[in-house]
């Protein structure tokens, strides 16, 4: 079904660290969308509770969705190539980018 190859570590590590900085992007715009949420739902007060509840089930459903395949995409795909160890270490290393930014996110914080 697939073709199997082998991909050398330089890879691996490029598409984990280009994943996980592909994820902080995306969570950054996710709270962009939760700012303009924000603004939308104190516009409708009357609307507010059951608009609120539906906007923040729908994008974290949608979320979800996103990351999935941003983290997992690529190792699901190594994977069905029966490259186990790439996938894991791909997983591994866009977890370890993604905290990498939280803690710089954090140092950022706590300087300012």
């Amino acid at each position: 079904m697939f073709k199997s190859k082998k991909l050398n570590k330089a890879q691996i590590y490029k598409w984990g660290i280009g994943a996980g900085i592909a994820q902080l992007a995306y969570i950054v715009l996710v709270v962009l969308i939760m700012i303009a949420m924000d603004q939308i739902i104190k516009e409708t007060a009357a609307y507010g509770g059951p608009l609120a509840m539906l906007l923040v089930l729908i994008l974290l459903v949608f979320s979800a969705a996103i990351s999935g395949l941003i983290i997992f995409g690529y190792p699901a795909y190594l994977f069905l190539q029966k490259n186990y160890k790439q996938a894991v270490c791909t997983i591994l290393t866009s977890l370890a980018t993604i905290l990498i930014g939280f803690l710089l996110v954090l140092l950022v914080i706590f300087t300012i």
